[in-house]
């Protein structure tokens, strides 16, 4: 039995991604609502938690697998939050804190291409503590990864900011904002 190979178009439609065809998403995740976690965000494969249900991945053809790049300045990073299967970070550049733990109170800094895995269910988060603007690449094994559970304080916070989330997990803006 043979296998049908995609042609070259096929793949550029399908499989692959090019950043510089890419709009970053800046509402992505409720935690963008807060000034310390605002970043661009890279759709690239599967629907990787967001909360902006308008947010397509780049790379459709793809099953079992969600994949984003945040990209963020110095001092800035993702809130306190956890997924129902393992985060896998790697980053491209800059340095970076891993954080873990009910409050975050475990870390580990880790520079361009070293990886840490997040076991499920575990609150985790991100910061950019290099001088440049970094760029990380987060990797869910899971097609559908579930919705993200935040910690009660970024909630709060959020919705400070005019940030909610609605009863289907996206996130919805006060008028004001």
């Amino acid at each position: 039995m043979s296998k049908k190979t995609p042609t070259a178009v096929e793949m550029e439609k399908q499989f692959i991604a090019r950043i510089d065809r890419m709009k970053p998403f800046k509402a992505f995740f409720l935690d963008t609502a807060v000034p310390a976690y605002q970043r661009d965000i890279y759709n690239i494969i599967g629907r990787a938690a967001g909360e902006d249900p308008n947010a397509q991945p780049a790379i459709t053809g793809v099953p079992g697998v969600s994949m984003n790049y945040a990209a963020t300045d110095p001092g800035k990073g993702s809130g306190l939050h956890s997924h129902p299967v393992t985060e896998i970070f790697v980053p491209f550049n800059s340095r970076w804190s891993i954080f873990w733990g009910d409050n975050g109170e475990h870390k580990v800094e880790i520079g361009p291409m070293d990886c840490v895995a997040v076991p499920p269910n575990m609150m985790r988060g991100f910061l950019n503590i290099g001088s440049e603007r970094g760029v990380l690449m987060a990797i869910l094994p899971a097609t559908d990864v579930g919705k993200i559970d935040w910690a009660k304080s970024l909630i709060e916070d959020a919705a400070k900011h005019g940030a909610q989330l609605d009863k289907a997990g996206n996130m919805v803006r006060s008028a004001a904002e």
